[in-house]
């Protein structure tokens, strides 16, 4: 499952990018409505002094002072709120690239030109063909698909338990120590065994072995011999 978690983490890179362009351009539609309204308010803020003038010559009523002044405050009503959400899309965006604060402060979005832009649209695009080409490069579809794969070896481990199995063990030993001693020959010793009542010692003559450390290759061999003559 290595492989599949190289492409989650390639994933998540596609995410982290994914994410900045939407907040990108949230963005950029947040300062264009703030454009917007501002330009709204400035219109409606001349139409006001123009009214104003007019009333004051006597040629309009009151009432359609009040609802042009009306519709000034609720501008700048749209203008604060147009604000707030710029400000705060421009946030979002600056926590996405992890600014650090003194150039978040400064942080000016630049739109591209509209010549530099794409004239292909995802609608002029046959939806198999993004499905396609999804499935080729999108890493969260090629993880899938190693997933499936490793999935189905599992189902056929877990049938081969419904299979027969035939296990076979063996074992092999020589008992070999390095305490085993091995006879090369005999000494002739002569060695007291008593003595007389007239303080005399007496002396036996006996055969004593002589031995030495049995080699391991002595041991297996023997060892195999054993195990050959008994098959």
């Amino acid at each position: 499952m290595l492989a599949a978690a190289k492409f989650d983490n390639e994933k998540l890179r596609n995410d982290v990018s994914v994410n900045v362009a939407l907040a990108f351009l949230q963005v950029v539609f947040a300062e264009e409505q703030l454009k917007n309204v501002e330009n709204t308010l400035d219109l409606t803020t001349q139409q006001v002094k123009r009214n104003q003038i007019l009333f004051d010559a006597g040629t309009i009523a009151q009432g359609v002072l009040l609802d042009l002044q009306a519709q000034q405050a609720n501008d700048e009503v749209n203008v604060i709120s147009a604000q707030n959400t710029f400000d705060i899309a421009k946030l979002n965006l600056v926590q996405l690239l992890n600014l650090p604060e003194d150039e978040s402060k400064d942080l000016k979005v630049s739109v591209p030109a509209a010549d530099t832009l794409p004239t292909a649209l995802a609608s002029d695009i046959a939806p198999a063909s993004i499905f396609g080409e999804a499935i080729k490069f999108r890493p969260e579809m090629r993880a899938a698909d190693i997933r499936i794969k490793s999935n189905h070896l599992g189902v056929a481990i877990a049938r081969g338990n419904y299979y027969p199995q035939l296990s076979a063990f063996g074992a092999y030993g020589t008992g070999y120590s390095q305490l085993q001693q091995t006879i090369t020959g005999y000494q002739t010793q002569i060695i007291p065994i008593g003595v007389t009542q007239g303080g005399e010692v007496v002396y036996t003559q006996t055969e004593v072995p002589s031995t030495a450390l049995t080699p391991l290759v002595h041991s297996l061999t023997t060892t195999l011999t054993k195990h050959l003559a008994f098959l």
